[in-house]
């Protein structure tokens, strides 16, 4: 089965303008700080610290070209933004990946999700590379095929903070008409 990284069309769309700083002012006061920029390696639900809060965000340019809206769009580090078609499209398909939080972006209702599900590499295929000696990451990815059947949207425990897709989330965006996200099939190039 084909995964694919997910990443950002900055050319074309606008992208989240919520860094972690005003979204822990917005949850409760800076003593949320830490939590957030450790949320991706400690994988912590935040629905309980979201929870009874209303989180507000505004798309800002990616680039000088970034003019359009997307209805998925990457966020932080290990989440997406949804809007309400596309949570409609999505939201059932994704639940079972994560959680769903409400987000007011520009006035209008969007969903958060965050991805709180890991996907098996396939070590046995991956390889790992070396910088002096010392360990500097993977060179190859692949995930274990059993473990991606079945399943939409995912992170590698190797490589953290990456969001990954099988086919059935491409197919599923690509059939509704959803934009905003480009499917990578090199998973490991950061651009």
């Amino acid at each position: 089965m084909r995964v694919y990284q997910l990443k950002p069309i900055p050319e074309r769309f606008k992208a989240s303008s919520l860094d972690l700083m005003t979204l822990a002012q917005q949850i409760g006061g800076p003593q949320h700080l830490t939590m957030l920029m450790r949320q991706p390696a400690t994988n912590e639900p935040l629905a309980p610290y979201w929870q009874g809060r209303t989180v507000a965000d505004s798309w800002a340019d990616q680039s000088r070209t970034s003019a359009e809206l997307p209805d998925v769009a990457l966020w932080g580090r290990g989440c997406l933004i949804l809007n309400k078609k596309a949570f409609e499209v999505l939201g059932k398909a994704l639940a079972s990946e994560g959680e769903f939080l409400p987000l007011q972006v520009d006035g209008e209702a969007h969903f958060v999700f965050n991805c709180l599900s890991f996907c098996k590499e396939d070590m046995t295929l991956s390889e790992r590379k070396y910088l002096n000696g010392i360990d500097d990451g993977l060179k190859t990815l692949f995930f274990d095929e059993a473990d991606v059947q079945g399943r939409m949207v995912f992170k590698s425990e190797q490589v953290g903070v990456t969001l990954y897709a099988t086919e059935s989330f491409k197919q599923a965006v690509e059939g509704a008409g959803l934009e905003g996200l480009r499917f990578d099939t090199d998973l490991l190039d950061p651009f």
